[in-house]
């Protein structure tokens, strides 16, 4: 008897045809078994896919941590209001794309505890989580020219409003990311560097060659609206960079700052438990030394506050929610301006 080869296992399935002229809305279906305390049999996972004349094809993604919600609401009024008329190529637009996170309001799965942008490149027959990530791998990029990821801060963290680019070693996409933030124009763009996290969809992005962006829009849990204005102009400005929207509907931008955030003394850590004290804000300049807030213990209120210094000057880019720490949470990080024409 010859062996069947049934080929690399999925999860996941769809009847969305990408080719499909205008506008299709439909889900991608990832299985899962269920168990008394969970409900899912298939887990849809919602695409909206916009064709118009000859072009690239964009992914926007939105909702991989499901307590970032700038993002999700940004796509899900493009997804209702963009026409085939204004599109030149393709635009996938899945504004919640790890489902059951965005359901939960949550980071992570609530049904496997993953988390999406840590879970790439996937496994076909892995749990949800990388199952959903092997899909997007496998079947969505390879379609793809560019990608933007919308991501915030979450319910535990805060940023300015900023594009977010990763630097990969070999610098084959750098440039073309630094336009698009340009292009994007918000008042800052962190670069990192892929060394410090190579399982994101950044690194999935960058082996099937999309040029791929991202953004941190505030965050701390909830919406704001200043950010969410700005961050709509930016992705409009951003789809005609790209080529893939006939007209940008956006005011000019001021410009970016590029900020370096991969400094190992970037990330100002709790020294200790206590109640978090901020002296300083978002955006803020510091210098190295600097008082950027006190600790207060809560179990003795005759102990003095604790200061906290940073050890690098720069500008504050990011800040933790709950005051409440202990010993090694993250408090803040500090970053500092790059020349555009290095990267």
């Amino acid at each position: 008897m010859t062996a069947r080869d049934f080929g690399p296992p999925t999860r996941t399935s769809t009847t969305l045809d990408l080719d499909a002229p205008g506008r299709t809305v439909g889900h991608i279906g990832l299985v899962h078994s269920t168990t008394p305390g969970i409900e899912y049999g298939v887990i849809p996972v919602p695409v909206v896919i916009i064709n118009g004349s000859p072009g690239p094809t964009v992914l926007l993604t939105a909702g991989t941590h499901g307590d970032e919600y700038e993002g999700q609401i940004l796509l899900q009024n493009l997804a209702r209001t963009l026409t085939p008329s204004e599109v030149s190529g393709r635009i996938v637009i899945m504004p919640a794309l790890n489902m059951p996170a965005v359901l939960d309001g949550s980071r992570i799965s609530p049904l496997d505890g993953g988390n999406l942008n840590r879970a790439y490149p996937g496994d076909p027959d892995g749990t949800p989580t990388y199952a959903l990530a092997d899909y997007l791998t496998r079947y969505v990029l390879p379609h793809c020219t560019f990608a933007a990821d919308l991501h915030s801060g979450g319910k535990a963290s805060e940023y300015v409003p900023c594009g977010f680019m990763t630097r990969m070693p070999h610098g084959r996409d750098s440039a073309a990311q630094a336009a698009a933030m340009v292009a994007m124009g918000l008042p800052y763009t962190l670069v990192y560097d892929e060394c410090t996290e190579n399982r994101a969809m950044d690194t999935a992005c960058d082996q099937a060659g999309v040029v791929m962006v991202s953004t941190e829009l505030s965050g701390g849990g909830t919406i704001n609206l200043h950010t969410l204005r700005a961050a709509r102009d930016g992705l409009n400005r951003l789809l005609h960079h790209w080529g893939v929207l006939r007209e940008a509907d956006a005011p000019p931008t001021a410009g970016t700052k590029f900020i370096d955030v991969n400094d190992s003394r970037s990330s100002v850590m709790a020294p200790g438990p206590g109640l978090f004290e901020p002296a300083v804000g978002l955006g803020d300049r510091v210098g190295a030394g600097d008082v950027v807030g006190w600790l207060h213990a809560v179990d003795d209120p005759d102990m003095g506050s604790r200061p906290v210094r940073v050890e690098m000057g720069g500008t504050v880019v990011t800040r933790r929610v709950p005051p409440l720490v202990v010993r090694g949470n993250y408090l803040m990080s500090i970053g500092q301006e790059l020349d555009p024409s290095t990267l």
